[in-house]
């Protein structure tokens, strides 16, 4: 057979691998084909340099979840959260990839190095476990009445965000305290899914531009959004968790100093090998 030929039946092989992965969203199993070894040989090749964001690299993992869904189920990749896209590509190593996803640690405490086993199977229950729940806020502030429905925000918006906030970094040359501080006062305003002000709902706020939606959420009061017990920022730290990855990924210990290591794993590390 010739390359061709070879690659097409290649090609109708992986219809005969089909596994399923748990999509918390939509609270059921999708099912996916295998990946590639030029995808898988990608996938590790960013996921070396995870703690350097990539846009390219974002929207080709997004890409991923189209091009491996066989399922007929409605959801595309404009529809993912943080919390699908950690349990999709946990579930996409788990299924294709057999070697135990072990990483290379060294304890900042004690700088003691050892090897870390990140348990799959345990992420993906977790993932299972946390509940997407949408809230309602109502509050008056200054005699004008606000009300919000609060829901996670897809994970495309959330990349748009992270490119944002590196060019302002960059442009304003922001130290490493200052992007969190702005990466934690801005994630807010895409966990806003409709508005209301005065009993009048500010028309298609969940379908607003990037910018656009940055620009009505830096008008709203501080009270309401980032300062006491009932802003917006402190119901996201309470009930939903704005470090989602960090939430589900296993806890990593120094075993000869028992520090927490934090910062070390991210939805990028599943691709190592």
């Amino acid at each position: 057979m010739n390359v061709k030929e070879a690659i097409q039946l290649l090609n109708e092989s992986k219809g005969m691998h089909v596994y399923d992965v748990f999509i918390p969203s939509v609270q059921k199993e999708i099912s996916f084909k295998p990946i590639t070894t030029g995808q898988q040989k990608t996938l590790s090749k960013f996921s070396m340099n995870a703690n350097t964001f990539n846009l390219d690299y974002e929207f080709m993992k997004l890409a991923l979840f189209d091009e491996l869904k066989i399922s007929n189920e409605p959801i595309t990749s404009n529809d993912l959260t943080e919390l699908d896209m950690v349990c999709f590509l946990a579930g996409i190593r788990l299924n294709n990839i057999m070697e135990p996803l072990e990483i290379i640690c060294k304890c900042g405490e004690c700088d003691n190095k050892f090897e870390f086993k990140i348990d799959l199977d345990t992420v993906i229950q977790k993932c299972k476990g946390l509940d997407q729940k949408e809230f309602l806020i109502k509050t008056t502030i200054d005699d004008i009445r606000y009300e919000l429905t609060i829901k996670y925000p897809t994970y495309k918006s959330l990349i748009e965000l992270e490119e944002y906030i590196n060019l302002l970094s960059k442009e304003l040359s922001y130290n490493e305290d200052q992007t969190i501080e702005s990466r934690l006062f801005l994630k807010p305003a895409f966990f806003i899914y409709d508005l209301k002000i005065n009993e009048v709902e500010v028309e298609n706020f969940n379908t607003l531009d990037f910018l656009s939606k940055i620009e009505m959420y830096n008008e709203l009061p501080p009270t309401l959004t980032i300062l006491g017990e009932n802003s917006i920022l402190n119901l996201l730290l309470t009930k939903f968790n704005l470090q989602e990855t960090s939430s589900i990924l296993n806890i990593i210990k120094c075993p000869k100093c028992k520090h927490e290591l934090e910062g070390v794993l991210s939805n990028d590390s599943f691709f190592i090998i």
